[in-house]
């Protein structure tokens, strides 16, 4: 099975990466089509080894131009359905300076987060859910290799989950003299939203290619430092979404902010991922991975 996404999908799936692994500054929402009865938007990751856990939640009724107000007047609780444990989430407001003051609430936990677990995250208001949803997270421990390294790509193998959520490229960059380049070396940071091809019953590998971003007309007084690069890969639980779902769908359908996601009475996405950063030497015939974090 091959997954091909189309430059829509591309564009989705960026958008809500972005959404989902990051936490965002803006708290508005312009739903193309609205629902009366959505009440919260809830974005985050449950990350399998991370010591602390952040889940974005906002009262989508509030209309204040600044963002949320001190109190959702909301309880957010985590549950491992696996285990049958449940935990308060806290909260918590941060503060954008760079945002116009934009406010939001982000709840966290110290959980541990178990591979292979399926939790699910309530918003109660006046003890009725009003929002839910539901993730699972992938098994930790897989195998990875790397193959069919050329002068400018190689693809990335691993067995037993696929890389589906995306990975950052980072390039050490040196300034190019003979280009009369003044400015100082730096990482080169690259968001790569591949494809993924199924090669067996559980192999995945998703191709890397590392020297044509440095054709960007931004990166022409610049050029690779040395033979390594750094990948941080992120994968998702079985519950992803296929991509190739999206690929029919009409545009007015794909921008909608429900389209891309898992929560109940709302809308955003919570994601149970693993992540993984590799140095992997790109000078050998097949290239090494030389440490995992």
């Amino acid at each position: 099975m091959t997954t091909v996404p189309t430059s829509t999908t591309l564009s989705l799936l960026a958008a809500s990466l972005m959404a989902v692994l990051m936490v965002g500054c803006d708290t508005t929402i312009d739903a193309v089509q609205p629902r009366d009865e959505y009440q919260f938007s809830m974005y985050g990751v449950l990350d399998v080894g991370r010591d602390t856990q952040w889940i974005r939640v906002e009262d989508l009724r509030d209309s204040l131009p600044l963002g949320a107000r001190d109190d959702i007047n909301a309880t957010v609780m985590l549950t491992d359905e696996t285990t049958g444990t449940s935990v308060e989430l806290n909260d918590s407001i941060f503060t954008f300076a760079s945002a116009r003051d934009l406010r939001q609430h982000n709840f966290w936990t110290t959980l541990p987060i178990r591979g292979m677990h399926t939790y699910r995250i309530d918003v109660i208001r006046e003890g009725d859910v009003r929002a839910s949803a539901t993730t699972s997270t992938p098994d930790p421990d897989y195998d990875y290799e790397t193959i069919n390294v050329t002068a400018d790509s190689f693809d990335f193998v691993t067995s037993g989950i696929p890389m589906v959520a995306g990975a950052r490229l980072d390039i050490e960059l040196d300034a190019r003299e003979d280009f009369g380049c003044s400015e100082s070396p730096f990482t080169a940071r690259l968001d790569i939203y591949a494809s993924v091809t199924q090669t067996g019953d559980s192999e995945f590998t998703t191709p890397v290619d590392y020297v044509s971003f440095l054709d960007q007309p931004r990166y022409r007084c610049y050029r690779r430092a040395d033979s390594l690069v750094t990948l941080h890969f992120t994968a998702a639980g079985s519950d992803w979404p296929e991509l190739d779902a999206y690929n029919d769908l009409a545009f007015e359908d794909v921008v909608r902010p429900d389209s891309f996601s898992n929560v109940s009475g709302g809308h955003g996405y919570v994601a149970g991922v693993v992540r993984r950063t590799y140095t992997i030497d790109v000078t050998e015939e097949n290239a090494r991975i030389l440490s995992v974090e």
